[in-house]
């Protein structure tokens, strides 16, 4: 098996790096690390294996809506 092609999956989704996360939000790396540090107050939900940080692309989803709802703005139907 490829080692891209390899994603891990667990009863709480897809397991996602910071590199993924930073590629799916369309932010720098740097940003990511940022946002999982205490002076953050939109800090993005992270768990550690290691000294390494992985995301559950269901809590980047959830992150996302809670922004989206906090600015007040709603995804509009498609036409």
């Amino acid at each position: 098996m490829e080692l891209k092609k390899f994603v891990m999956m667990t009863n709480e989704g897809t397991l996602l790096t910071v590199q993924e996360v930073a590629e799916i939000l369309k932010v720098p790396v740097s940003w990511v690390y940022e946002h999982t540090r205490g002076k953050c107050s939109e800090k993005l939900p992270y768990v550690k294996v290691g000294k390494y940080l992985r995301f559950f692309d269901a809590d980047i989803a959830n992150y996302l809506h809670a922004i989206r709802a906090r600015n007040g703005r709603s995804r509009s139907p498609a036409a």
